[in-house]
């Protein structure tokens, strides 16, 4: 409680993995019902915060806005290449590869660090979760290699 007695912090501790879906449902659940449900009828104003939280809201905004990232990026590019090669063919072959070349990447990843095939050889224990701004990361990268053609 803060000297005034207005604004109150609370810890709540998940028995389970900051990156598990058992966390991720207990954040919701006390955003969507527990909390609702306990301040109702009152001003009461809460929030519920900290990193774990931070990043469930983080990979819901990554996740939302990536598919239309990609459909905006690779979209440009295919009108640039149009427009620079006057050629329908070569823009849709680019866009195809990318998209291609993208998902390939994706897969690698999701089978080696989230699956855990072959996470040994890497030096981990196993799987490991990956984190939500990873897939915006090597889009990006991936994308701009794949240009500097």
């Amino acid at each position: 409680m803060d000297p005034k007695g207005t604004v109150a912090v609370f810890t709540a501790v998940a028995k389970t993995a900051p990156s598990s879906p058992d966390t991720v449902d207990t954040v919701n659940r006390l955003r969507d019902s527990v909390v609702p449900d306990a301040t109702k009828g009152t001003d009461l104003t809460v929030f519920a915060g900290g990193q774990t939280a931070g990043y469930i809201d983080l990979a819901a905004r990554i996740s939302d806005k990536l598919p239309q990232m990609i459909l905006i990026v690779v979209g440009l590019s295919f009108v640039v290449l149009l427009m620079a090669f006057r050629s329908v063919l070569l823009p849709l072959k680019a866009a195809a590869a990318n998209l291609l070349s993208v998902g390939a990447a994706y897969g690698v990843v999701t089978f080696v660090f989230q699956e855990g095939h072959g996470a040994e050889l890497i030096g981990l224990d196993g799987s490991v979760p990956i984190a939500s701004y990873v897939p915006l990361l090597m889009f990006a990268i991936l994308f701009g290699l794949s240009m500097d053609y």
